[in-house]
């Protein structure tokens, strides 16, 4: 009996069960892949979104500040912004690394020229030998006075983790915020705080990896299959000839 007989007649219910099995480990690969390549498009849609045209956020603001899903899609937008800082109000963002070395991030209130409202500017990273808010006049931005409008450049970012408690601490202290904060841009001269380009990226998980697998899974199911169905044929074969020869004898 050739295996392919054998898969059509005595084995056959085992085949089918082997087929669907298989078909099933090749849909959930086929729907890892599917969700790879929306992480990827989300990722190139971010991509170009950090290259893109500069927003005024000032000019934003006056015009109203979207919600929702348009807010959403500022994220990572390069913004230019014209204001004051408000160096008393400085909050660490605490358990930030940089090249291997634990600190903090410095965030700093921002109040947006002809308005009443406030903006998060989180304005780099510092080591944690400087922890103390009294070693923080050193980092303040050059400026020629106190109240002096400046006007800085950043991403948008939305919330991210560990800036919730911060906006809350501000928020107690009177400052009306916007729903959003910004990462400053670094300079060509980078003094602390040290500052970096934002990561526009959700990654792409485990999708790549877990469409293997089940891939390999459905390769084991059928390589098993036959190779099961191969023995038992075989030793089916040969059972058959030894009672042929003990009749024969």
């Amino acid at each position: 009996m050739t295996l392919v007989a054998a898969l059509l007649g005595r084995w056959r219910w085992m085949a089918l069960a082997a087929l669907f099995a298989c078909v099933v480990m090749v849909r959930l690969g086929i729907w890892q892949l599917d969700r790879l390549a929306a992480r990827r498009q989300v990722n190139t849609q971010l991509e170009q979104r950090i290259t893109a045209e500069r927003v005024q956020l000032n000019a934003l603001l006056n015009a109203g500040l979207p919600s929702g899903d348009a807010l959403l899609e500022l994220e990572y937008r390069p913004v230019v912004l014209r204001g004051y800082w408000d160096y008393s109000q400085q909050q660490p963002l605490t358990n930030q690394v940089w090249q291997g070395e634990l600190g903090f991030h410095l965030v700093t209130p921002f109040l947006l020229e002809d308005s009443d409202k406030w903006v998060l500017v989180d304005r780099g990273w510092i080591p944690a030998r400087v922890a103390a808010p009294s070693e923080w006049e050193q980092f303040r931005e050059p400026q020629r006075s106190a109240v002096e409008l400046v006007e800085i450049y950043g991403w948008i970012r939305l919330d991210q983790r560990g800036m919730v408690e911060i906006r809350r601490r501000v928020e107690a202290a009177g400052l009306p915020l916007l729903p959003l904060h910004v990462n400053q841009a670094p300079r060509r001269e980078q003094p602390l705080p040290y500052k970096r380009v934002p990561v526009a990226s959700i990654g792409e998980g485990v999708h790549a990896i877990a469409a293997a697998q089940w891939f390999i899974i459905g390769g084991i199911i059928v390589v098993g299959l036959l190779a099961y169905v191969r023995r038992e044929t075989v030793r089916t074969a040969s059972g058959a000839g030894m009672n042929a020869r003990s009749a024969v004898r």
